[in-house]
């Protein structure tokens, strides 16, 4: 038997303690805090020191834990797993000379593109200057006109008037500036200060999206440049200097803005060679890497003015991409398994290759770093994570390639489901064995009692919107007394009944803090006993502000504020349960423990409860292992299954003439017992009328749906909302009722459930034993229990891998089912009930993912599970059905999983890490087959598996671990999205612990390269980070009223200042594969929108690579965006597995912070309101014409023009569907762009999932 032993502190017994508001000393409530600590940090206040002074954290401040020891421990182990696969050198490797590949399994290979590739791949390749035998100083490239000043006369059509003037132009810096007379004084040309005032207009030619010649051929020796505003018509006096012109404008303008007749005219190229070490090649996509590296020497040879070269073995070399760092070192690869040589083969491009000497990937210079991150080695002091005096010491390494850890005094790691509950034998300091006891042997309820909150803030925290933003304020405490309500949850799940204290006032501390104390504890007994707690649950606890009524009770339902919760796992890391004295943080009434990280961390300066729990003689660890005698003390059915329908909720109805009526709420009951439903005015109230439905019909009326708008955030923003509309008629009845659902699975789960009350459907579990024994130890289970209904099989009959996107298509048999659903359902005789409830609910899950089964439907589902089992779809509601009290259930479901049939995708798994899926059995089952991804693959779905880390129970966790391992393995392709999509969630206070601890431990293990980008990138782009600060210099100066200029000006001095502290190369957190050096300042500029967003330009870190153009955004979350974008990308490669190229153009998006990110700038597009303007300023929205005058301007000559339009067509196809089904809103002609090759595409994606913008009561949303 349990018993609850006093904890005295300083000599104080527990009330005392509490009404003195002393705490117990910090180390006492963090007893493993002082781990990690080097003896100068010792006398340093823990919570202030964090456990690693001197080394960089991307989340300071943190201190160790229980849990995050045994983090550390994990991703140690891990650490060696992998050392021992790879060594140090190779990781290092890794991280400084990446190889994005291909696999044969991956993804987004798609093994049907290599159908559809071009035969040949062009190219331009680049040689090492130190190669060639001449000095490279002295060496002459070809001829470049790009910085070329040329001037002369040339006639120019006017917009107004169409006839042509003379004018003198001149072309410098990629302007080109007319005047009315040449600016000459006494025979000698101005200068640039002096003709600025005689300039009549300006052409920026970076703002020409097309040269092209002249449409008239009437006008001899004329030309067009067409930009945004206008199309400007030029001529020339003669062919001499037509050419001149021509060839001048084509060599400054973008490559793709040149029309193909003046391309073939000058012999221009998409990527120039004009350096004396560069060459044109074709290569073959099937080519090897050595086969490339031997053809550009040879092409090289064979060029008409190359260089002599030293002497050199094709061998040592490799290839890397030019202005990437990206590289392809396999000698024996084919090029086209590379991921850009592929982007470059599916869209035409040129494919630009820098020949490296192996010396440079595996040369001492690269792996000199290695030796230089021995300073941030370090060793922590870890004692072992049992409790009481059974530890001992360990001692390890957290980055290197040495993990000394004492073997011999670390415990094994114990099974899924059960802990070592046998004897733990501890031999130092003379310690005697201690028995740990089982679980399952403790067939009694668990005991608590509340002692005290402290700290508590004298307001509840909310927050605000409007349309532009997000805040948090305070509002002051409604109520003087407050309560303590405890929960026992497990998998977000509530397991019982709550248990509420009694209410107590709240009094005032010393630090203007409030105290609540409850002078006479009282102890409180859960209903569920210890040995049927799952080694998932939780208590959680909240503390409410109640007003005490006059009859003495408190209030109850709305009259109460949530104020502060908190959580405690009833079994910790180790798997022993929680016992004594426990102090636990408390948190804002924004979050909700009742799931995720709850807090391991004490502050004594903030919220937290105090709490007793019982103490028991020895330790008692989590024990399944020989079953937990659940049936013995519990009837089979739970509060998940019921063999009874009964449904209740909000449903509006309308009178009997409902053409003329409103929508009225009411509160409608389903009875099966009474086969009835009935209807009131309210939860308690009595009903106004019962329909009874024995013979019923129900049937679906989408005539009669009608959408309408709810205010969310301002008088602009809106909730798009619709009615879900069903009829009811009772047997014999003309009389048909009206009711709406709010959504449409409401509505499906209304109609099945009326359905099978109004069918006279039964259900009972009586043989479930029988049908359970008959399929234990049975393959064949499945033969033996299939009715005449086939299961569907999710195998295709042809050769070729099944499609993802043909695993959402409807089957033919749904299509009938659809429609009999929406047709009148009725009572006929002779039909076998439980077969069909089968085959209903095999329908509905297969059409409505989001669909809730109801607790009969999840009896009916669990009684027949193993007829699911052909299809994976249904394995998740299976899950779902399962009482995870129940020891013999949890382990069938378990010994089910391994002969499921598979996902179509590996990503289907990502399912299994739901909130209500706690079950560590079930979470590490998913994680395997998620670890069956390529890298590649395995990237695409990072954000997902990043949030699937809120629903884990402790920071060690199958999922936390393989994330960690693949980016040790993985730098670059997996190790920076993983770092910012976890640094964006630890400013979330509930999950700042975890996401921190993961964070710290990873950038302690991962490669000295891969550290040092990371920590210039956090202080750079993060939340407080330097351009975070220059935003917000820019927003003060916008306040104060300065000038636009002035405004611009102190940028400018800003990104200057920070340019003298950039390294010559790192990479971008949008783009690891492109490597920048300084910032271009003259070309930063400040953007118009709400949030003054700084347009930033990058030079490439490497010569001949083109600049990177990003915008950074403060004050906005780009979360939203990044997910967007996200699917986007997904719906693209799904399509293009089935063979559709929609051209979708899903940029690229990284949240650095809750509001903070970088945007992809998408280069030569604009956006469809300049394309109107350009069409007719305020009327060209409504011109039909506008889009077509756009491509053909752009796309001069017929073959081009066609090529446009088909990109046009396909991406605005892919965009429609795209934005329908995540119901985008707030879509006008600024936010929706198109390249000038036609590529239709959508940005700013504030507004998704039904949520509009309203502009005059109007919903502009018109494309």
């Amino acid at each position: 038997m349990s018993r609850a032993a006093p904890a005295t502190y300083d000599g104080l017994d527990i009330q005392s303690l509490a009404q003195s508001c002393k705490l117990p000393a910090f180390n006492d409530l963090n007893p493993f805090a002082h781990y990690g600590h080097n003896k100068a940090s010792a006398a340093q206040p823990q919570h202030e020191h964090g456990p690693s002074s001197g080394r960089w954290q991307p989340v300071p401040g943190l201190i160790h834990s229980k849990e995050s020891l045994a983090l550390r421990q994990s991703i140690g182990s891990i650490l060696k797993q992998v050392h021992e696969e790879v060594s140090t050198e190779k990781l290092e490797i890794r991280a400084n000379t990446p190889e994005y590949r291909l696999e044969s399994d991956d993804w987004i290979a798609h093994k049907n593109s290599k159908n559809v590739l071009p035969p040949t791949l062009k190219s331009v390749a680049r040689l090492p200057m130190s190669l060639l035998t001449v000095d490279p100083h002295a060496c002459v490239g070809r001829k470049d006109l790009t910085d070329l000043l040329v001037f002369g006369n040339l006639k120019k059509r006017g917009e107004t008037n169409k006839a042509f003037k003379r004018r003198f132009f001149d072309l410098e810096d990629k302007k080109l500036s007319y005047y009315r007379k040449e600016p000459m004084k006494n025979g000698v040309m101005l200068g640039n200060n002096e003709k600025a005032s005689l300039v009549t207009g300006v052409i920026n030619l970076h703002d020409v999206s097309a040269v092209q010649p002249h449409a008239d051929h009437s006008v001899a020796w004329g030309f067009e440049l067409v930009t945004t505003n206008r199309t400007w018509v030029l001529a020339a006096d003669s062919e001499a200097e037509y050419y001149r012109w021509v060839e001048a404008i084509c060599h400054s303008v973008p490559f793709h803005s040149v029309n193909i007749i003046y391309r073939r005219m000058l012999q221009l190229a998409e990527v120039s060679a004009n350096a004396a070490n560069e060459v044109r090649l074709v290569l073959l996509p099937s080519y090897t890497v050595a086969e490339t590296v031997v053809h550009i020497f040879e092409c090289y040879h064979n060029m008409l003015d190359a260089v002599p070269l030293h002497a050199y073995d094709p061998s040592e070399y490799a290839l890397k991409l030019t202005g990437f760092r990206d590289y392809m070192i396999e000698p024996s690869r084919e090029v086209s398994d590379y991921q850009h040589v592929r982007e470059c083969l599916l869209t035409r491009k040129t494919v630009c290759l820098t020949l490296v000497h192996r010396s440079k990937i595996d040369g001492p210079e690269l792996l000199k770093g290695l030796s230089q991150s021995q300073d941030l080695l370090y060793n922590e002091k870890v004692c072992h994570l049992t409790t009481k005096s059974s530890r001992s010491n360990l001692n390890f390494t957290t980055l290197g390639g040495e993990w000394n850890v004492h073997r011999q005094q670390q415990q094994p790691e114990r099974p899924v489901g059960a802990a070592d509950a046998t004897t733990n034998q501890n031999h130092d300091d003379g310690q005697h064995a201690v028995v740990v006891g089982k679980s399952c042997d403790y067939h009694e309820p668990l005991r608590f009692c509340v002692n005290r909150v402290l700290n508590i803030p004298r307001f509840t925290t909310h927050l605000t919107r409007n349309a532009h933003e997000m805040a948090v304020e305070g509002r002051p405490l409604l109520f003087t007394n407050g309560v303590v309500v405890v929960e026992l949850y497990n998998g977000g799940k509530l397991i019982e009944e709550p248990i509420e204290t009694t209410d107590v006032r709240l009094k005032a501390q010393m630090d203007d803090g409030l105290i609540a104390l409850w002078t006479e504890p009282k102890w409180y007994r859960t209903k569920t006993r210890l040995n049927e707690i799952p080694r998932s649950a939780r208590l959680v606890f909240t503390l409410y502000g109640v007003r005490k009524s006059h009859s003495g009770s408190s209030s109850t339902g709305d009259d109460r504020e949530r104020i502060l919760t908190t959580g405690i796992n009833v079994f910790d890391v180790q798997g022993l349960i929680a016992q004594g004295e426990q102090y636990v943080q408390m948190i804002d009434n924004l979050h909700r423990c009742h799931y995720g990280s709850v807090p391991h961390i004490v502050d004594t300066h903030k919220p937290l409860i105090h709490i007793s729990l019982s103490s028991y003689h020895t330790d008692i660890a989590f024990d399944w292992s020989q079953g937990n005698g659940y049936e013995s003390t519990k009837k089979k059915t739970n509060s998940h299954r019921s063999q009874t329908l009964e449904k209740s909720g909000w449903l509006k109805k309308t009178g009997k003439s409902y053409t003329l009526s409103q929508w009225q709420r009411r509160w409608f009951s389903l009875n099966q017992t009474t086969n009835s439903l009935s209807y009131s005015d309210d939860v308690h109230l009595p009903a106004k009328h019962t329909i009874h439905l024995v013979g019923a019909t129900v049937w679906a009326a989408d005539e009669l749906n009608s959408k309408f708008t709810t205010f969310v955030t301002s008088k602009s923003t809106k909730k798009e909302q619709q009615t879900w509309v069903f009829k009811l008629r009772a047997d014999g009845s003309s009389r048909e009722f009206v009711m709406c659902a709010s959504t449409k699975q409401e509505r499906e789960e209304w109609m099945s459930a009326l359905g099978m009350v109004a069918r006279g459907e039964t259900f009972s579990e009586e043989d479930d034993d029988e049908d359970d024994n008959q399929s234990e130890g049975s393959d064949s289970f499945a033969n033996t229990r299939t009715n005449s209904h086939a299961l569907r099989s999710t195998s295709s009959s042809s050769d070729r891998p099944p499609s993802v996107l043909r695993s959402f298509t409807m089957p033919q048999s749904s299509v009938f089912l659809t429609h009999r659903a929406s047709s009148a359902s009725s009572v006929s005789g002779g039909v076998d009930n439980n077969a069909r409830a089968v085959e209903d609910l095999r329908d509905i899950i297969s059409r409505d993912p989001l669909y809730r089964l109801s607790s009969y439907e999840k009896a009916i589902m669990w009684k027949n599970r193993h007829q699911f089992k052909n299809d994976f779809d249904a394995l998740p509601r299976i899950l779902t059905c399962v009482n995870w009290n129940d020891s013999r259930e949890v382990d069938e479901v378990l010994g089910m999983l391994p002969l499921w049939n598979t996902a179509s995708h590996p990503a289907g798994y990502i399912r299994l890490l739901d909130m209500e899926f706690a079950n560590e059995g079930v979470r590490t089952f998913a994680v395997d087959k998620l670890s069956e991804m390529a890298d590649t693959t395995f990237s695409y779905f990072l954000p997902q598996l990043v949030q699937a880390l809120k629903y884990e129970n402790h920071h060690v966790s199958p999922l936390a671990k393989h994330l960690i391992k693949r980016a040790i393995e993985n730098p670059n392709q997996i190790g920076f999205d993983l770092f910012w999509a976890m640094k964006v969630e630890s400013y979330n206070d509930q999950f700042k612990e975890r996401y921190g601890l993961l964070l710290n431990t990873y950038v302690d293990v991962c490669s000295h390269k891969m550290r040092s980008i990371l920590e210039l990138q956090d202080k750079l782009f993060s939340e407080k980070g330097e351009f975070e600060k220059i935003c917000q210099l820019v927003k003060q100066l916008h306040h104060d009223g300065k000038s636009k200029d002035d405004v611009k000006a102190a940028m400018r001095e800003q990104l200057g200042k920070l340019n003298e502290t950039l390294p010559n190369s790192y990479q971008l957190p949008i783009d690891p594969r492109v490597e920048v050096g300084k910032i271009l300042v003259h070309k930063c500029k400040i953007m118009s929108s709400a949030k003054l967003p700084l347009w930033l330009e990058f030079e490439n870190a490497e010569e001949g690579g083109d600049p990177v153009v990003i915008i950074f955004k403060a004050g906005d979350d780009v979360r939203q965006d990044c997910l967007t974008l996200q699917l986007i990308r997904l719906m693209d490669e799904m399509w293009r597995e089935d063979g559709k190229d929609l051209a979708m153009e899903p940029y690229k998006c990284v949240s650095t912070g809750p509001m903070t990110g970088l945007v992809q700038v998408v280069l030569h597009s604009v956006t469809t309101a300049a394309i109107h303007k350009r069409g007719g300023g305020v009327i060209g929205a409504f011109d039909d014409t506008s889009f077509a005058s756009w491509i053909g301007a752009n796309n001069g000559d017929a073959r081009s023009y066609k090529t446009a339009v088909d990109l046009f067509l396909r991406s605005c196809a892919g965009y429609c569907v795209a934005t329908y089904v995540l119901g985008i809103g707030d879509r006008h002609n600024d936010n929706i762009m198109i390249t000038k090759q036609g590529r239709y595409f959508h940005i700013d994606f504030g507004h998704f999932l039904g949520f509009m913008k309203y502009q005059v009561r109007r919903q502009d949303n018109r494309i």
